[in-house]
């Protein structure tokens, strides 16, 4: 996992939104997407962002986000 992966991940759990999460990165909406293409290929069975218009996340997501915030 690298920083920008990470933040990706932060950005769309706590904003709830690719395009919010967008601009918050200050990225394109392909790169968002693609990150979190990546986070899920890379990460899924440890925790993903289950569903793309949400952002909602599974029990280890939500255990990952609240580490990371801090």
């Amino acid at each position: 996992m690298d920083i920008n992966q990470l933040e990706v991940f932060l950005a769309v759990a706590q904003e709830k939104s690719f395009s919010r999460a967008r601009k918050r990165c200050i990225a394109t909406q392909p790169a968002v997407s693609q990150a979190i293409r990546r986070w899920r290929r890379n990460w899924a069975s440890l925790c993903s962002i289950v569903s793309s218009k949400d952002g909602t996340l599974t029990a280890a997501g939500r255990v990952l986000l609240d580490f990371a915030s801090r």
